[in-house]
C-alpha cells in the first residue's frame, strides 16, 4: 500500500471520529495490505474475530453501563464493528467505532455509516487494484 493510500485511510478514520462524535474510529485491514501502525484501538476492534454483520455493543443502553474494556485512556462503553467486504462478499477488514459513553445509534447514523463504509471500501478497491491483491465493489 502506498503512503497516499495509508493517508486516505487515516483521513476516513478522522472523518468517522468527527462524524459520529466518538473517541475513536478505526479501519482494521489485513497487515499485508495497510502498511500502517496498529494502535491499541485497532487491536481492540479486531478482537475476537472479524464480524459477518454489523455489531453494536452494548445492544441496549443502560445508565450505568460497565466498560467493555480499556483502550489507552478510553474506558470503552460503546463499540461498533462493521465488516468491510471485497467484491465476492468476503470480509477483508472492519470499520470500528469506540466511545467512552454508551450512545444510541440511529437510523440516520446507519445511513452515514453506510456512506463512510462505501468510501473505505472504494479506497480498499483502489489500493487492491493497484497492488493486484483483489478488489472491493460497493
Amino acid at each position: 500500500m502506498s503512503g497516499q493510500t495509508a493517508t486516505q485511510f487515516e483521513r476516513i478514520e478522522r472523518i468517522g471520529k468527527h462524524l459520529f462524535g466518538v473517541a475513536a474510529c478505526v479501519l482494521v485491514l489485513p497487515e499485508s495490505q495497510h502498511g500502517r501502525q496498529q494502535t491499541p484501538a485497532h487491536v481492540f476492534c479486531a478482537q475476537p474475530a472479524l464480524p459477518d454483520d454489523l455489531q453494536i455493543l452494548p445492544e441496549k443502553q443502560t445508565p450505568f453501563q460497565p466498560a467493555l474494556g480499556q483502550v489507552g485512556q478510553i474506558e470503552v462503553r460503546f463499540q461498533l464493528r462493521q465488516p468491510l467486504r471485497d467484491a465476492s462478499g468476503t470480509v477483508v477488514g472492519l470499520l470500528g467505532l469506540l466511545h467512552d459513553r454508551p450512545r444510541a445509534f440511529t437510523a440516520g447514523d446507519r445511513e452515514l455509516l453506510a456512506d463512510l463504509l462505501a468510501l473505505a471500501e472504494r479506497e480498499w478497491h483502489l489500493s487492491s487494484s493497484s497492488s493486484g491483491a483483489g478488489s472491493v465493489a460497493r
